[in-house]
């Protein structure tokens, strides 16, 4: 019954003027969004905004109209937490733990409450897990603004972060319980804790991530020598898994539909583990809107599903503009489907080459 009428929606879909205009030309939105992400910070960008709009509206109407619907969306999604957004400086804080950070001299709990999120520091290792429903006591701590001209904000960082409460505990109650997806993330956490010290930092920073147990001193060192990225959870984690699992199953000779739904699962698993990273979503997305496009037979093309899967998450948090690893993520992954079939001709080594240099400068002023 529900096969049906997704069938019947898609083949109505596939025969609206919008979708055979913007068949292949998806990116008109997403730059459409892009630009006025960068308006919103940035008054400069206003007549590039203008420009390009009253050049849609020229090229077609219906286009025009479903950009102005999309950037209404995503105004009214980032003024509504803007609005709401203040920070707190209260002595106690009550919210379910979403995250644990275990550092050397304390842990970090992640706390939600409703829509937003609290910090609490616990320099006694309380032994809680995600889920667990705490009610903390403390020291309020301030959130400094920025102290260089141009600097790093503190503040913004925890705006943008929907963070709206710091508190170093001195005293932590569980009140309740629930399981959350975090315990999974948590579990091999505390699974890869029985390895060697040195071996489990590594094993935590390639797995999920978590970089935490590193250095100082490494941390520098990594910076010097530029290898950051060696250790950074990205879509090439993506990929290798996907290519890891289909060459495992192939062996047992299961079906295509067999082996793509156990690689769904597989793939849904490490976004929890990962904790729903910008770089992993995006390449999960990617690979899910790829497997749509060819069940659906859409006929879209990796620019257009990229920026599809662009658009959905700047709707969904419209403060991913300024998540680092959201951006760079993006950034690389349109050069690499812009610039590959331009170097079709040159051999496969030349090919990373150049578009690893190409990658290189136009990242640069961002990092």
């Amino acid at each position: 019954m529900l096969k049906g009428y997704l069938q019947q929606f898609t083949n109505k879909l596939k025969m609206t003027s919008v979708y055979r205009e913007l068949i292949n030309n998806y990116f008109v939105l997403a730059f459409a969004l892009l630009l006025f992400a960068i308006f919103i910070n940035h008054w400069i960008a206003f007549p590039f905004v203008i420009i390009y709009c009253f050049y849609c509206y020229r090229q077609n109407k219906e286009v025009f109209f479903l950009i102005l619907l999309i950037l209404l969306v995503f105004i009214v999604h980032f003024l509504l937490i803007k609005v709401n957004y203040s920070f707190k400086e209260a002595g106690e804080v009550k919210g379910i733990i979403v995250a644990i950070e275990h550092k050397e001299k304390y842990n970090k709990l992640i706390v939600r409450d409703c829509y937003y999120k609290k910090i609490i520091y616990d320099y006694d290792f309380h032994p809680l897990k995600p889920g667990e429903k705490v009610y903390a006591k403390g020291m309020s701590l301030k959130a400094s603004g920025q102290r260089i001209e141009n600097g790093f904000n503190y503040c913004e960082y925890l705006h943008h972060q929907k963070i709206d409460q710091v508190l170093l505990s001195e005293e932590i109650v569980v009140i309740g319980n629930q399981f959350h997806l975090a315990r999974i993330s948590f579990a091999l956490n505390q699974y890869l804790s029985h390895f060697p010290e040195k071996t489990q930092a590594f094993m935590k920073a390639i797995i999920i991530g978590d970089d935490s147990q590193f250095t100082e001193e490494f941390i520098k060192g990594m910076q010097t020598n530029g290898i950051s990225h060696l250790f950074a959870v990205s879509g090439l984690h993506i990929g290798l898994l996907v290519i890891i699992i289909k060459k495992i199953l192939d062996f047992f000779n299961l079906s295509n539909r067999t082996i793509t739904s156990i690689t769904i699962v597989f793939l849904a698993i490490y976004l929890i583990v990962t904790g729903f990273s910008a770089s992993i979503l995006r390449a999960c997305l990617l690979y899910f809107g790829s497997l749509i496009n060819k069940k659906g037979k859409f006929g879209l093309k990796s620019i257009d599903i990229i920026s599809i899967v662009f658009i959905l998450l700047l709707l969904f948090n419209p403060y991913y503009i300024y998540n680092l690893s959201f951006i760079l993520s993006f950034l690389m992954a349109f050069i690499i489907i812009l610039v590959s079939p331009l170097l079709k001709k040159y051999q496969n080594q030349w090919q990373i080459l150049i578009i690893s240099a190409i990658a290189v400068v136009i990242t640069f002023p961002i990092i």
